[in-house]
């Protein structure tokens, strides 16, 4: 997925397809991270299946904090397009501002059962009456929203 926001900068959220790659740079040592990001996968009229990729470079702070990522990590990047020519070719980055890698599936507590939402599952409803008669339920079925 990937959204334009109000201020200009791009929002992605994606699969990294190998390890961030993390190096110190210039005759300051700067940190720089860089990965790809797999945003979209659909199939074109020949029915075969064609991926978006954003590749993402994230400096200092950012980079040291991105260093770890792996592949499979799913993540969400906020930054901004820099465009680069090298040998007549034009590449365009995402210059992360904001990383946050996000929880796998498998990590949650209750895994996968925990982000379904299919609600075929017995639930264990409880009541309670209070001292006016009134019945609570804690059964999340029953709340209107």
């Amino acid at each position: 997925m990937q959204s334009k926001l109000g201020d200009g900068n791009i929002m992605i959220v994606g699969v990294l397809p190998n390890d961030a790659e993390y190096k110190t740079v210039g005759e300051k040592g700067s940190s720089l991270t860089k990965f790809g990001v797999k945003v979209a996968e659909k199939k074109d009229g020949g029915g075969n299946n064609v991926a978006t990729w954003v590749n993402c470079e994230c400096w200092h702070a950012v980079a040291r904090a991105t260093s770890t990522f792996k592949k499979g990590d799913v993540v969400l990047c906020v930054g901004y397009i820099k465009t680069n020519t090298y040998e007549g070719k034009e590449y365009r980055n995402l210059v992360c501002e904001f990383v946050v890698k996000m929880p796998n599936v498998d990590s949650v507590e209750g895994g996968e059962e925990a982000l379904s939402l299919d609600k075929t599952k017995k639930s264990s409803k409880k009541k309670e009456t209070t001292e006016g008669g009134f019945e609570i339920s804690t059964d999340d079925d029953d709340l209107p929203f």
